[in-house]
């Protein structure tokens, strides 16, 4: 046992506590203040680009082989220059069902194994004691892997919805583009992904070249095919944005075979503003300001727009743009939006008027409607109709299907009647085709005949009027017999194909859906 501390030991211990404390002070204070600044930012977010070797009509081929090889690598150290490319909320969104869906097969698995694990605890030998509090705990397992299925899909369905989520907290994309670093897979231009083929050399489906991507974290990914004649080569290259693998660009080229980099530069330069997404468009969707906003949901593209009074970035092309509201007529515009260009959209949204028709059968038949989409049995069907023209069909048991349109004004008319169609329309056409060939046919025969017949007797005719044969009397009248008889029946045949022809129009023009009848 150590002795006591005396008096004048004490004090160097007391000054080498305070100088432990000063320096835990100082230690703290260092660290408070690295703290206050942040992080450099890791490489998390980079987007990385790869691209596999171009497939080739000509493998054996060695320039056009090394071709495949070089244009790829190539065009990855050009694209590669750029540093940052613009992400689209499309492109966020498309990334966060692929997380959620990657939970899901993982909370399904959680799932099944603990399905599993309670049907293991009722074959086991075990009190009831023991067996109840057993299958009790692999209940809660499951109701919990239930819970969290249904929230990610819930979450998954307030990503797709375009209306508001009323559920789970929704984890939606961000509203403005972002901008993300490139960067090459593995670092390298001439790494080539060839991860894209089975053991067998076969390439993989759409969704196990999706997993293969995903599992070396790929998010740009250029394929292409090369086409060689003679020294020449056409090549064509596709650039996909994963996860989805939409085609966000595509190039074609020609150029020498022994010029791999004007070819590979040619193509990086078609792809540079779709891989940049800097050719970009602003839209902004206004409406009547007397309409609630709240109530009006507008969607591009199928994708909901949270603010549509603010502008929304979508790409250079053609996109779809809807705007529907309660008691409103759903308005739809599909139109060409060009980049660095803002478009402001006013819709004058359209009260609805529904008003209910019936739809039956002048003569009943057995058979179904199809109503704007819509199933209706029996007859007569009844419909709600909103100032726009209604499609629909009739499948009898028997025969074709038959089409007819309801026309927007109804003039008051609330009873529609609709002819069924009873009979095979395809093959009718078929049969008026056939008869009307066959009767085009005949007349091509009978009119050369006609004209013979009727050359021979009109040279006979003046051979005897002119004293040539005067013992031609007999034969002027067989030949006047012939004409007649050739005219005749090239009348009748000139009838017949006529008639045939304008029933085989007719019967074709069925095919088009005919206007109901309307009655009050």
């Amino acid at each position: 046992m150590s002795a006591p501390l005396t008096g004048s030991a004490r004090k160097p211990a007391r000054l080498a506590e305070k100088r432990c404390g000063a320096r835990k002070t100082l230690c703290l204070a260092a660290f408070c203040a690295l703290a206050a600044f942040p992080a450099p930012a890791a490489d998390a977010e980079a987007w990385l680009l790869a691209a596999s070797p171009f497939e080739t009509d000509a493998p054996a081929d060695a320039a056009v082989s090394k071709l495949a090889n070089e244009i790829p690598s190539l065009m990855l150290d050009l694209l590669s220059a750029n540093e940052t490319r613009r992400v689209l909320p499309d492109e966020r969104t498309r990334r966060a069902l692929a997380e959620l869906q990657t939970k899901r097969q993982v909370l399904f698995g959680d799932l099944r194994k603990a399905v599993l694990g309670r049907d293991a605890v009722v074959l086991e030998d075990r009190t009831e004691r023991a067996l109840k509090k057993g299958i009790a705990a692999e209940e809660r397992k499951i109701a919990a892997a239930q819970k969290q299925i249904d929230a990610n899909l819930a979450e998954t369905q307030a990503l797709l919805s375009d209306k508001p989520n009323t559920g789970a907290k929704k984890k939606a994309a961000p509203a403005s583009d972002t901008n993300e670093a490139i960067r090459l897979w593995k670092g390298d231009d001439s790494a080539l992904f060839t991860g894209h083929r089975d053991s067998e050399g076969a390439p993989f489906s759409s969704y196990r070249l999706e997993s293969a991507l995903a599992a070396e974290k790929i998010k740009g990914y250029i394929t292409g095919s090369i086409l060689a004649y003679d020294g020449y080569a056409a090549v064509s290259a596709t650039l996909r944005v994963y996860p989805g693998g939409v085609a966000a660009g595509e190039a074609l080229e020609i150029g020498a075979v022994a010029d791999s980099h004007q070819i590979a530069r040619l193509l990086a330069n078609a792809l540079l503003p779709p891989l940049l997404d800097t050719q970009t468009a602003k839209l902004i969707v206004a409406f009547p300001p007397e309409m609630d906003a709240g109530s009006v949901r507008v969607s591009i593209d199928a994708m909901s727009v949270q603010k549509p009074a603010e502008s929304t970035a979508v790409r250079s092309g053609v996109h779809i743009v809807s705007v529907e509201a309660a008691g409103y007529k759903t308005e739809t515009l599909s139109m060409q939006f060009a980049g660095d260009t803002t478009y402001r959209l006013n819709f004058a949204l359209r009260e609805a008027s529904p008003d209910v028709v019936s739809v039956a059968l002048k003569k009943t038949v057995p058979g179904v409607f199809l109503l704007n989409a819509a199933v209706e049995n029996p007859s007569p069907a009844t419909i709600t109709v909103n100032g726009e023209t209604v499609l629909g069909r009739f499948d009898g048991e028997t025969g074709s299907p038959g089409y007819f349109y309801i026309p927007v004004k109804l003039d008051g008319a609330r009873n529609w009647k609709v002819q069924p169609t009873n009979y095979d329309i395809t093959a009718k056409i078929e049969t008026a085709r056939k008869i009307m060939y066959a009767s085009y046919s005949a007349l091509m025969i009978a009119v050369p005949v006609w004209f013979y017949t009727m050359g021979e007797y009109q040279v006979r005719y003046h051979g005897l009027v002119l004293g040539y044969r005067l013992d031609a009397t007999d034969e002027v009248e067989k030949w006047k017999q012939y004409s007649n008889y050739a005219g005749y029946g090239s009348a009748a045949i000139g009838l017949n194909f006529a008639f045939w022809l304008a029933r085989y129009l007719y019967t074709t023009n069925t095919v088009i859906p005919g206007r109901a009848k309307g009655e009050a």
